[in-house]
């Protein structure tokens, strides 16, 4: 598995398990990679483009896909100083 594809486990993720919880439009913001695999953070556009709090995300941990091609998690930022 290369960065493409974990991008693309992580999107699909999103939109079938995180998606469909939220009402605000939800955007991958950054990637840090490990021996293990991919963490993509997310948040609303809202947040990210105009800074609006109101619509931020907390609370939130990163999707982990792992290097190995088994099944995207929600991770714990706990212990990742990257993300």
């Amino acid at each position: 598995m290369v960065l493409q594809d974990a991008f693309e486990a992580a999107q699909q993720f999103l939109d079938e398990e995180i998606r469909p919880e939220h009402a605000l439009e939800l955007v991958i913001v950054k990637c840090a990679e490990d021996e293990e695999g991919w963490a993509f953070s997310y948040n609303s556009r809202a947040f990210v483009e105009d800074g609006d709090i109101v619509s931020s995300l907390v609370g939130n941990g990163p999707i982990i896909v792992p290097r190995s091609g088994a099944a995207p998690y929600i991770g714990s930022m706990f212990g990742r100083s990257d993300l």
